[in-house]
């Protein structure tokens, strides 16, 4: 039964989307939070937490929203 149910999935374009939308939206998210962060002059540790928050909260809603 398990198997049936990921084929569903696995053996469809479907989850490619879905892998290269969600890269290309949190690697820009990133991307603009380190540029910003540069410009600001924060140290690499506050930039790291700059970065690494709206990632963490963005895939903590997406989670959620497809519990």
């Amino acid at each position: 039964m398990l198997r049936k149910e990921f084929s569903l999935w696995w053996r469809t374009r479907k989850w490619w989307v879905h892998l290269l939308v969600w890269l290309v939206i949190m690697g820009g998210i990133a991307a603009a939070r380190i540029i910003s962060s540069i410009h600001d002059g924060l140290t690499p540790a506050e930039t790291f937490a700059e970065v690494i928050q709206p990632l963490l909260v963005i895939g903590g809603v997406a989670m959620v929203g497809h519990a």
